[in-house]
């Protein structure tokens, strides 16, 4: 009924705007469906500033508790990392890569200039692309 009051107070508000009461009601049915869509578990989301009872608050609570057990669980377990120390390891790796990468051309470029076999120059650019990349795996 609020949706509908809310509605009167924009006609009366706005006297060019006429609908009837028949749209007003079909207005108000829609709305209230679309409102009452259910979440993938099959349970009907709580209406915003609606007070749950106090069975489904402590049922909730009980939920929540046993998965922050689980999680600080699995942390110390070693199972679950924290997602800001996989980043930062993550992009200390990324950077490692590169300029080990990035440092073979300045230690291989004199070697290869004064090479003119193609093989040599391939097999000079495969080792120290293995040789870094094996620093890297230690």
């Amino acid at each position: 009924m609020r949706d509908i009051e809310a509605f009167h107070l924009v006609q009366f508000t706005r006297p060019s705007l006429k609908v009837g009461v028949h749209e007003i009601q079909t207005w108000a049915r829609t709305t209230s469906q679309t409102h009452r869509a259910t979440k993938p578990d099959g349970k009907t989301p709580r209406a915003p500033g609606s007070v749950p009872d106090f069975a489904t608050s402590r049922a909730e609570r009980t939920h929540f508790m046993a998965e922050i057990t689980r999680l600080d669980l699995e942390e110390r377990q070693g199972k679950l990392l924290r997602a800001d120390d996989v980043e930062r390891e993550a992009f200390e790796l990324g950077r490692r890569v590169r300029d080990r990468l990035l440092n073979i051309p300045s230690r291989v470029s004199p070697t290869i200039a004064a090479e003119t076999d193609f093989k040599v120059i391939e097999r000079l650019l495969t080792q120290e692309l293995r040789t870094a990349l094996e620093e890297l795996s230690e």
